[in-house]
């Protein structure tokens, strides 16, 4: 069976808006250990002082909520022996 009403050449696009996503709740975090901590100072400074181009991104990742802020990132040292 054919649609038997005819389209109107101009015609408004109905579009049904998308539902807005509930905002997340930031999830409390545990207590950091003063070892933890200490990593955490290390990671800021090699970041500021070797890669400080991450900054942003990291602050962007961080706004975002795909990090949980500086306890989130890592760096991990790779020996290139094969050079």
């Amino acid at each position: 069976m054919a649609d038997e009403h005819q389209y109107k050449a101009n015609a408004a696009v109905s579009v049904r808006p998308k539902p807005a996503a509930p905002a997340a709740a930031p999830k409390p975090l545990p207590p950091l250990s003063e070892a933890e901590h200490a990593r955490i100072k290390q990671t800021i400074a090699t970041v500021k002082e070797e890669m400080p181009e991450l900054l942003p991104m990291i602050k962007d990742l961080h706004a975002l909520g795909m990090i949980d802020g500086w306890r989130s990132v890592t760096i991990t040292k790779v020996k290139d022996d094969a050079h």
